[in-house]
């Protein structure tokens, strides 16, 4: 479930009877499910879940007919109340007798609270509920919908919702805590398959190719898989080339960000051909510690901009004075950048069970970049690494024994 306390705060803090996700990643966060239609038509199609502030345990959906059998996959611990359909959508019954799961979705494709569209489903939705003052996701909706509503809406007051939702996700619960974990972890596993692969040389589409199976073999999706040997990890963000050798150069540099389960992990390692062969020990000994002090030092209360203090502090004080950063890392959930951002001017409040991502990126032209970046979870007793690797560097194993 949701953090229903963070949910309840938030009620309060804003006095509104009902709360509207839209958003792709905010429907998942309150319901279990991701819209199909998110994915296929992310910038036009529409669903919504509200939640009213007497029941902060019970979700009511609209979505379009066709996809209702999605209400199937909602959490188990979180309760349903309205369900309203809108569109077309035939799926034919002759009498045979159904299965359970087919019930529900039989039950749920009846004309009875069908609408011609998801706003006319909506706009009967906040009358049934009695909504006077609404929490509005806005984010996702389009400029000409979000008129439209407001035009509809007179007698409806709507505050826009989408950075207090966003606070809400903040603090995660323990079932995505696991997850995080899970997914950080996903990306360590492929980083070591590329460790070990039996290989005279490898080219940073092979190292790809390799490192995106191996994610997918533990049920992640590799979704920006950054990838870059030797110099050109300057310029991290371009595709993959077949040029670009290693071990004729010198070391694999990885920021890479997947998917598990809805749930995002960045993590940033860098492997190296020889440690005798590696130039840039000391920089990047500066840099990992200059991440581990952040580590430790974090707590609940602390600024995001105190955060990035730290890191700069100790960078530009233990030899790397030219060292520059617009930011040390950022929240992570189901979305890879969430809040807070730990840059030099915010002034967002860490809090416990917070999961952040903290990083020391460094690019230099000729050399590449030097990274590390771990997940934490954010505890008043000491934080939790979630990774199960230390950040040191990786010398690679070349021909070893897989």
């Amino acid at each position: 479930m949701y953090n229903i306390n963070k949910l309840k705060e938030t009620f309060n803090k804003n006095n509104c009877d009902v709360l509207i996700a839209v958003t792709k990643e905010n429907i998942r966060y309150f319901s279990g499910f991701s819209p199909v239609c998110k994915t296929l038509r992310p910038y036009t199609s529409d669903v919504y879940i509200l939640i009213h502030r007497d029941d902060l345990s019970t979700i009511n959906v609209i979505h379009s007919l066709g996809e209702i059998d999605q209400i199937l996959d909602k959490y188990s611990d979180v309760k349903l109340n309205k369900v309203y359909t809108y569109g077309e959508f035939y799926r034919e019954n002759f009498g045979l007798e159904l299965s359970d799961d087919e019930k529900v979705i039989n039950k749920y494709s009846q004309k009875n609270f069908n609408y011609s569209d998801a706003s006319e489903a909506l706009f009967a939705m906040l009358k049934d509920l009695k909504a006077k003052k609404i929490l509005l996701d806005e984010e996702g909706i389009n400029f000409k919908k979000y008129y439209e509503l407001k035009d509809k809406l007179k007698n409806i007051d709507i505050i826009n919702g989408s950075y207090e939702i966003k606070k809400i996700r903040s603090v995660k619960t323990e079932k995505e805590i696991q997850l995080l974990k899970k997914s950080a972890n996903i990306i360590e596993y492929a980083i070591n398959h590329i460790k070990n692969l039996p290989y005279t040389k490898l080219t940073e589409e092979v190292v790809v190719q390799e490192f995106n199976k191996c994610v997918a073999s533990y049920g992640g999706i590799p979704t920006l898989p950054m990838i870059k040997i030797g110099r050109g990890a300057v310029g991290g963000q371009r595709l993959p080339n077949n040029y670009a050798e290693f071990p004729n150069e010198t070391f694999i540099w990885f920021d890479c960000d997947i998917c598990y389960k809805g749930y995002w992990s960045d993590v940033a390692r860098i492997i190296i051909s020889q440690f005798s062969q590696y130039e840039y020990h000391e920089a990047y000994g500066v840099l990992y510690q200059a991440q581990r002090e952040a580590i430790q030092k974090i707590q609940p209360g602390m600024k995001a901009r105190e955060v990035y203090s730290i890191v700069m502090d100790y960078a530009t004080q233990n030899g790397m004075t030219h060292y520059k950063r617009n930011h040390v890392g950022h929240g992570i959930g189901l979305e890879p950048y969430e809040m807070p951002v730990l840059s030099k001017n915010n002034d967002q409040i860490i809090e416990e069970n917070m999961v952040l991502c903290i990083e020391t990126p460094y690019y230099e032209y000729g050399v590449g970049a030097l990274h590390v970046e771990d997940l934490i979870v954010v505890k008043k007793g000491g934080n939790i690494i979630l990774n199960q690797t230390s950040g040191e560097l990786i010398e690679w194993s070349g021909n070893g024994d897989m």
